[in-house]
């Protein structure tokens, strides 16, 4: 990684060129990935209020319909934690795809830069990043905000492929159960969970 000293103090050029787009959109990041805390806009709480069953709706009008209820409501959360941590680990590559672009498109000068050999090679190294970051980085910087917004997309698609295939199992199992209770008349259940299966698939 590329060090340069300033002042007696060693930098590293690939966390320099970051720090600029890092202060542009920090604010905003850390209202949609909070370290804690609400913020009305974060991710984890957009999963909370995920959910088929709303907490509004009337009481069931059957014991069979509480109990399907009650293990769609389970099954929703467990599906939830397992997406919040999937969010924790995904931030990590939403923050840190802006300095892996920069390193990615700096590279080839990196390797330039330690090839440089005898007198005068210091400035002739500094010259050459400075000539390239400043040739690079609009399409630079350009390519690392589509990097950032490529990887948030996957999030949102990976949370929604998730939701729909884990609750879609869960509705089906549900339906699969009651269909099989032979014994008593389960056909307004049956219709209400194929009400709640068709909305999953709106």
């Amino acid at each position: 990684m590329p060090l340069s000293k300033k002042q007696g103090k060693i930098l590293d050029l690939n966390k320099t060129l970051t720090k600029h787009l890092h202060q542009c959109i920090d604010d905003d990041f850390r209202q949609v990935f909070p370290v804690s805390g609400k913020t009305g806009k974060s991710v984890q709480e957009q999963i909370d209020k995920f959910t088929i069953i709303q907490s509004g709706s009337a009481s069931p009008r059957s014991p069979i319909i509480h109990y399907i209820h009650y293990f769609i409501k389970a099954e929703e959360t467990k599906l939830n934690a397992s997406l919040k941590r999937d969010v924790v680990d995904m931030k990590k590559e939403i923050y840190s795809s802006i300095q892996k672009t920069i390193v990615s498109e700096m590279g080839s000068c990196y390797k330039d830069a330690a090839a440089l050999k005898g007198q005068g090679c210091l400035k002739r190294m500094q010259d050459l990043l400075q000539n390239t970051v400043d040739e690079k980085k609009e399409d630079m910087f350009n390519k690392a905000k589509m990097e950032m917004l490529k990887k948030c997309n996957d999030l949102k698609l990976h949370i929604t492929t998730n939701l729909q295939s884990g609750l879609k199992r869960t509705m089906d199992l549900s339906l699969s159960q009651t269909s099989k209770s032979k014994s008593m008349d389960v056909s307004k259940e049956i219709e209400e969970l194929e009400g709640l299966l068709e909305q999953l698939s709106d």
